[in-house]
């Protein structure tokens, strides 16, 4: 287990749902890590490449289920 602190507003979700990546978790995710994910560019919850893309929409990228797993990995739940 790592030292870092993982957000209640996260962390809540996520041992509520630990086996899959439910919606509750990814906006979760999404909400607090959003801007810091590495997100493709054309990935709905980023602004500017469509009129409607922009945060709220929810990643249809990788970034947030790549995050849901290393988070899972700080927590030992692999």
């Amino acid at each position: 287990m790592s030292d870092e602190t993982i957000p209640d507003s996260i962390l809540g979700p996520l041992t509520s749902c630990p086996d899959y990546l439910d919606f509750p978790t990814a906006w979760a995710i999404q909400h607090d890590h959003g801007e810091s994910l590495d997100h493709d560019p054309r990935c709905s919850s980023v602004p500017g490449h469509d009129p409607l893309s922009g945060p709220g929409l929810l990643c249809d990228c990788d970034a947030v289920e790549k995050e849901w797993e290393r988070l899972r990995e700080v927590l030992g739940n692999e």
